[in-house]
């Protein structure tokens, strides 16, 4: 957005709990996880029975949405 010269970014806030909700818990784990990917959250994953799992959707939604991010 800077790169863009905005000045204002409308964003929502939700609390982990209200994503689970409205996005569904695994869309919000993998998103997590695509920030993790990329170096724009460095916490640790979001907790997951089966966290590979977690790992091989954000890498497919990469793949597919941004070809060569890695």
């Amino acid at each position: 957005m800077i790169d863009l010269d905005q000045k204002i970014v409308p964003v929502n806030l939700l609390t982990f709990d209200d994503a689970n909700t409205a996005l569904g818990s695994i869309n919000v784990k993998m998103f997590a996880e695509v920030s993790r990917l990329t170096g724009f959250y460095n916490g640790p994953p979001v907790p997951h029975d089966d966290p590979a799992y977690i790992v091989v959707l954000a890498r497919n939604w990469l793949d597919n949405n941004f070809p060569g991010w890695n």
